[in-house]
C-alpha cells in the first residue's frame, strides 16, 4: 500500500509554525539545549511537528523561540551532535513509541 505525506514549503519559519498551531499541532524543536528533556522521556502530544536544524549549526535561536518545546538526544563522549538523518530517526522513533503508548492505542501497527 503506497502512502504519501502531504507537505508544503514556507518562506519563513514563523509562517509554518503559525499554520501548525492553527491546526492544533505541537511544534517540537530537536536541539542540544541544556535542561531540555531527552526525546525518550518527553511527554509527546499529537499531532506534532518536529523542527530539525542542519548538521553543522543546528537550529537557530529564532527556531527555538518559535517551538512549543525543545527536546534533545542524550549523547556521551566528546561529540555533541548526530547526522540530521540519524537524529531524525532517533526522535521519530521516540515519538512513535509515545504514540503507541498513548491511552486507547491499538498495539504497534507495524507493517
Amino acid at each position: 500500500c503506497e502512502r504519501s505525506v502531504p507537505w508544503r514549503a514556507f518562506a519563513r519559519l514563523e509562517e509554518a509554525v503559525a499554520r501548525f498551531r492553527a491546526g492544533g499541532v505541537m511544534v517540537v524543536a530537536l536541539e542540544t539545549v541544556a535542561g531540555a528533556p531527552d526525546v525518550a522521556d518527553f511527554a509527546w502530544r499529537f499531532p506534532c511537528a518536529l523542527l530539525l536544524g542542519n548538521e553543522r549549526f543546528g537550529l537557530g535561536p529564532e527556531a527555538l523561540r518559535c517551538a512549543d518545546a525543545v527536546v534533545r538526544i542524550a549523547l556521551y563522549g566528546c561529540k555533541n551532535s548526530l547526522n540530521v538523518a540519524g537524529a531524525a530517526a532517533v526522535a521519530l522513533h521516540a515519538a512513535r513509541r509515545a504514540w503507541n503508548g498513548r491511552e486507547g492505542a491499538e498495539g504497534d501497527n507495524r507493517r
